[in-house]
């Protein structure tokens, strides 16, 4: 019975979770281009001028995809102050980061999102651990207590699941009409320390 009632429990929580998405990323896509750009420069100057991406020597980054908000100018400062820039790419049902030195160097990957190639060094978290890091993470939707809710596979989550640092060392960004009042969520999910919507 119990397990019954689990299992019902998660499909619920499925339902409810992929309602949200449509609803947001429907939201996400109809923001006017104007004020996507405004939202988007917000954005860069509040990330370059954090106190946690100063101080950073690695920049674990993404490479924005669809509606999503740009990164495009965090990512290239970030090259230009010399920091490591590590970007994920989709191999199997992993996320491995490969650090890239230019926004060339990606090419087109998983579900059409720019990736790095896989060529170069891949993020190792116990060689970096004690360095300086930061980690951006994209999400679908964000609620007021700080809760993150991606595109349903999971990677961030078991990324991060055993990397303390970076999830202390954590900021999800997008739009101000990604915010909800509050997110389902399960005990495998995992939240960014900060989120900054603009």
């Amino acid at each position: 019975m119990k397990s019954m009632e689990t299992s019902n429990h998660f499909l619920d929580l499925k339902e409810e979770k992929r309602k949200i998405r449509k609803e947001i990323l429907s939201k996400r896509a109809a923001i006017p281009l104007e004020k996507r750009k405004l939202a988007d420069i917000a954005m860069a100057d509040r990330i370059i001028g954090h106190q946690w991406f100063y101080r950073a020597e690695i920049l674990l980054g993404f490479a924005n995809y669809d509606s999503e908000i740009s990164t495009e100018e965090i990512l290239v400062e970030a090259v230009s102050k010399g920091k490591k820039l590590f970007l994920p790419k989709i191999v199997g049902d992993k996320m491995f980061f490969y650090r890239i030195h230019s926004l060339e160097d990606l090419e087109i990957g998983y579900k059409g999102i720019r990736e790095p190639k896989g060529d170069t060094e891949v993020f190792n978290y116990e060689l970096y651990k004690e360095n300086a890091i930061l980690m951006l993470m994209p999400g679908v939707a964000f609620d007021i207590y700080g809760n993150r809710m991606g595109y349903g596979k999971g990677f961030y989550d078991r990324f991060l699941e055993d990397k303390e640092v970076l999830q202390t060392y954590s900021i999800g960004i997008g739009y101000k009409c990604q915010q909800v009042e509050c997110l389902p969520v399960d005990e495998h999910d995992i939240k960014p320390y900060q989120v900054i919507l603009v």
